[in-house]
């Protein structure tokens, strides 16, 4: 006769599994699976057990590292508890090398109906400049799009 063993397990959190086998119930941390040095989101107020918060995450989007990139590495300026950075300080760039305009003219004078002569001119005026001029905008680097505020731990 053949012994069927019920076997399932259920995930209940990154730090509990319950595993059941027929009628034995047992608890195993499942974070012992988790690698040292794993970095999670967690929708808690403190770091589970075995964990610790991610100090250089507060504030900041998570990138994927670039081939030969520096882990860890930093960049712009960390966003406050529930700040709304709309824009981010940032400057555009003006071309402008001034203008002329070509002139070709006929002139003639005339005195009493007699006609005393005719000149010809041909011309550029003065370089001119359009006077445009850009402030800059925004009072911080970087520009976040909208975001959820989570606990980000690192496994010890």
């Amino acid at each position: 006769m053949a012994r069927v063993v019920f076997t399932a397990v259920f995930f209940i959190s990154i730090t509990t599994l319950f595993a059941f086998s027929g009628t034995i119930c047992a608890k195993q941390d499942a974070s012992a699976d988790v690698p040292s040095g794993a970095v999670m989101f967690f929708n808690l107020a403190e770091c589970p057990t075995g964990w610790l918060p991610l100090e250089n995450a507060r504030g900041r989007v998570l990138v994927g590292i670039q081939e030969s990139g520096k882990i860890g590495a930093q960049v712009g300026t960390a966003l406050a508890d529930q700040e709304n950075r709309a824009v981010g300080k940032h400057s555009h760039v003006i071309n402008d090398p001034g203008h002329v305009h070509r002139i070709n003219a006929r002139r003639g004078w005339t005195q009493n109906g007699s006609n005393l002569g005719v000149a010809d001119y041909s011309g550029n005026t003065e370089r001119a400049v359009t006077g445009v001029t850009l402030q800059e905008t925004g009072a911080q680097e970087g520009t976040p799009a909208p975001y959820l505020q989570l606990l980000v731990c690192q496994k010890i």
